[in-house]
């Protein structure tokens, strides 16, 4: 081989290898291009969802109590512009599980896990006597085991263990850390948690979650408790409630059952009051006290 094929094979070569690193570069850029735009997309999707937050409180911090319950379905909440995002606010659709439903939701008007009685927890759809005992072992300060609940002996037996809380629940997702409970119970065939049965949560066992295919979201309990209801301690009236687990508040729980009930009826009821009552909430003074 002479001179010139010598010249021309390595000039093949060097052709080949700078093609290869054009290409190599090349990708790279488009690499770095994409994560780019996606940081720049998580960017702008966080920005919108800061700006909705702050437009709904807005909302309700210039309205008044009952301009707040209008508020509730008077905006659309769906396609919202915030700049040169949108955004939506779903929540689940109790009536009509084949429709999505967007508004706020009244969280006062669910049950607080972090003060329902047990009665009023096994009331919820789905709940059975375990998990609503050991609801409550999960959220007192004490570590006396209800019947049929779990403390700190049951939990540090499990393959991850770890210690029941004895606090207050900080999320409803909480829940599934408490003995007895689980997603079918929780959440329902409502996994995603969009308040609509789709294609994936009405196919049997094809793909998750299980359900019977039957044509209808059974959804869990999710959507009925909460833990960031907050109740005002003033009544309509604008006038202070009485406390009923103030020992000095006999005098007033007395005159407001002698406005409803004859004088002999409210004398039974403070006859059954303790000395030092410790009612968990009004349903339980009322279970208790025999109003019922």
């Amino acid at each position: 081989m002479g001179p010139s094929g010598t010249v021309l094979i390595v000039t093949i070569w060097v052709v080949l290898v700078l093609a290869g690193l054009a290409l190599v570069f090349a990708r790279s850029m488009r690499v770095a291009a994409i994560v780019a735009a996606n940081h720049v997309a998580s960017l702008e999707a966080e920005c919108v969802a800061i700006g909705a937050s702050e437009h709904i409180m807005a909302k309700l911090a210039s309205s008044s109590e009952d301009e707040s319950s209008d508020l509730m379905d008077s905006e659309p909440y769906e396609a919202m512009q915030v700049g040169e995002g949108y955004f939506w606010v779903l929540r689940s659709n109790l009536e009509e599980d084949d429709k999505f439903d967007y508004g706020l939701t009244d969280e006062a008007g669910k049950i607080n896990l972090n003060s329902a009685s047990l009665e009023m927890l096994l009331r919820l759809p789905g709940m059975t006597a375990e998990l609503a005992a050991s609801i409550i072992d999960w959220r007192d300060e004490d570590s006396e085991i209800s019947a049929g609940g779990a403390e700190s002996e049951y939990y540090l037996l499990q393959a991850e263990p770890y210690n029941c809380k004895n606090a207050p629940f900080e999320t409803v997702d909480e829940i599934l850390l408490v003995k007895g409970a689980s997603e079918e119970l929780l959440y329902g065939e409502d996994t995603n948690l969009n308040g609509v049965l789709d294609d994936h949560e009405n196919d049997g066992d094809l793909s998750e979650p299980s359900d019977n295919r039957n044509g209808r979201l059974d959804a869990g309990f999710y959507d009925y408790v909460t833990v960031y209801s907050v109740e005002s301690n003033l009544d309509s009236q604008g006038n202070e409630r009485i406390n009923i687990n103030d020992a000095g508040s006999r005098a007033d729980i007395q005159s407001a059952l002698q406005e409803i009930l004859t004088e002999d009826r409210a004398l039974e009821v403070m006859n059954v009051i303790p000395t030092r009552p410790s009612f968990e909430n009004v349903l339980d003074f009322y279970f208790v006290t025999g109003l019922k």
